[in-house]
């Protein structure tokens, strides 16, 4: 004859409803917490690339911007190449000025 299961044995155990509901319940309210938080991030990402936009140079505008502001060195670099250059004859004039002096 068969055994009589008394609902004692590991094969007759299951695990009651509300635990599965609370499990269930978790995991739902797990996906709406993230999903929100997901949400949050996307906000934030799209708030700082409307940022970047405004407030942020492209690299054609930089590229710009430090070409002109070579071109300004290339002259001031000739501006003084011809000081220095002049500089000596001017000091030798000065020189012989001084010493026809008195």
């Amino acid at each position: 004859m068969g055994k009589v299961l008394d609902g004692t044995s590991p094969a007759h155990k299951t695990m009651p409803e509300y635990i599965v509901a609370i499990i269930i319940s978790a995991c739902i309210g797990s996906y709406g917490w993230l999903a929100r938080r997901i949400e949050e991030v996307d906000r934030r990402v799209d708030t700082f690339e409307v940022k970047v936009a405004k407030e942020y140079v492209t690299k054609d505008e930089l590229a710009n911007a430090l070409s002109r502001l070579e071109g300004h060195f290339v002259r001031l670099e000739e501006k003084f190449d011809q000081h220095v250059i002049s500089t000596p004859e001017k000091i030798a004039s000065l020189i012989q000025s001084y010493r026809k002096l008195p």
